[in-house]
């Protein structure tokens, strides 16, 4: 399953939030936990807050991880579907409405 993080920075966070981004690679705590797959990060650019994309089976795999973050970090996270099971879905909606 998909699912999207947002992720906002408080002015007064920022610095910690660009230290500790900075330092992931060599931190293991920051490491994703295997079932846990980033499938992409943005950043906007103003560098205040962005979005990525997880895959897991899991959710309380994504949860777990985002607590190395929530101390510095605001999230807004949802499950999400590609354009393919999206089309799924509407076409199932306009059919019942139809009906």
């Amino acid at each position: 399953m998909l699912f999207r993080v947002n992720w906002q920075i408080d002015k007064d966070n920022r610095n910690e939030v660009v230290t500790r981004f900075l330092q992931m690679a060599d931190n293991p705590d920051y490491d994703l936990p295997e079932g846990l797959t980033l499938i992409g990060r943005w950043h906007n650019s103003a560098g205040i807050n962005g979005t990525q994309i997880f895959e897991t089976d899991d959710i309380m795999l994504l949860y777990n991880w985002m607590t190395n973050w929530t101390d510095v970090l605001v999230f807004e996270c949802d499950a999400v579907v590609e354009d393919e099971d999206a089309g799924k879905l509407c076409v199932e909606m306009m059919r019942r409405i139809s009906q």
